[in-house]
């Protein structure tokens, strides 16, 4: 039986834990980000960091552009990282007050000592025709139980392509652990997949409408499909439990105005679909169709519980975060 090798520990997310425990030294218990805010005679910076390009955060893109977080008496800054795993160490090292990336490098590092918590309750989560498992069309794989001992590639180990390998397999009868599971940047998962070089794909985003015009491709399953993947939690915003408790009112306006903004892009969709022209270079017919990833000002507790529960499920983490920390009920 073939069996995935893992990198465990704070390698697999690149984050010193250590040296985020010595930056932060002993933080205190759970923060709630919806305590009503005082307003400032002026301005009060933030700064955010996202993905590149950051059209994954539409909230925070096109928030800006409307002026909404001026309103809250906010100064925000946005920059990008190139994965959630950098985005989240920059935030550990102090390069930045808070992050929007995926929850699973959130909840790794969470995890293993550091202390996060929810600078907004909004967030995004998987919805239909945003994340897909493609095959070639000419390989008679028909269902999940064809990957077994196959090659299938992930942009990260650990991450949520590998927890849809692995459920779809278990779902369908398949031995979950019996894949080969190998990292490709996105982009080169297509070409990879069209040469034979991997057997599965986890392709989001417009790699998803690129893979569905594709005819020598063939989408084995969406991730909507796969019962316990649907509705997971995808984009959250959290900072450094120690940062967030010296400015509450900061974080109070930041949710406040967030989930005003999330409310405002989601009223009139065609705002998202240019800002995928406008900044991640998308063709605008291709832009006009891509389904939309589903944003909501107020992110469902269970849903991230039940994020944790399947990344300790397939060891991406070893122990479970406090949830209460990390996202305090309020």
């Amino acid at each position: 039986m073939k069996r995935t090798l893992r990198r465990k520990g704070a390698a697999a997310a690149g984050i010193s834990i250590a040296a985020a425990i010595a930056l932060v030294g002993c933080a205190g218990g759970g923060t709630t980000p919806t305590a009503a805010p005082e307003t400032p005679s002026a301005p009060e910076p933030l700064s955010i960091a996202t993905l590149a390009p950051g059209t994954s955060t539409p909230g925070i893109v096109l928030g800006k552009e409307a002026g909404i977080f001026e309103e809250h008496f906010i100064d925000l800054t946005e920059t990008h990282g190139p994965s959630g795993s950098v985005i989240v160490s920059s935030l550990i090292g102090g390069e930045t007050d808070t992050v929007g990336v995926s929850w699973v490098p959130i909840i790794v590092a969470a995890s293993q000592g550091v202390p996060l918590t929810t600078v907004s309750t909004s967030g995004s989560q998987v919805g239909p025709g945003l994340h897909g498992i493609f095959v070639r069309a000419d390989a008679g794989i028909t269902d999940c139980t064809g990957l077994e001992g196959k090659t299938l590639a992930v942009n990260a180990l650990g991450s949520l392509g590998e927890l849809a390998y692995r459920e779809c397999m278990e779902a369908a009868g398949a031995d979950p652990q019996n894949l080969n599971l190998t990292e490709l940047a996105i982009p080169d998962m297509i070409p990879a997949l069209e040469q034979g070089n991997i057997d599965a794909a986890w392709l989001p985003g417009p790699f998803y409408m690129a893979g569905m015009a594709n005819a020598n491709l063939q989408l084995l399953t969406d991730f909507s499909d796969i019962e316990s993947i649907d509705g997971l939690p995808n984009v959250g915003y959290v900072g450094m439990r120690p940062w967030v408790e010296q400015h509450r009112d900061l974080v109070a306006r930041f949710n406040e105005a967030l989930g005003e903004a999330v409310e405002y892009v989601n009223a009139d969709e065609s705002l998202v679909r240019q800002m995928q022209v406008d900044i991640g270079g998308l063709p605008e017919d291709l832009a006009a169709v891509i389904a939309l990833e589903p944003h909501t000002p107020v992110l469902p507790r269970e849903d991230v519980q039940r994020l944790i529960d399947l990344m300790l499920k397939w060891g991406v983490i070893e122990e479970a975060p406090d949830l209460d920390a990390l996202y305090p009920a309020s």
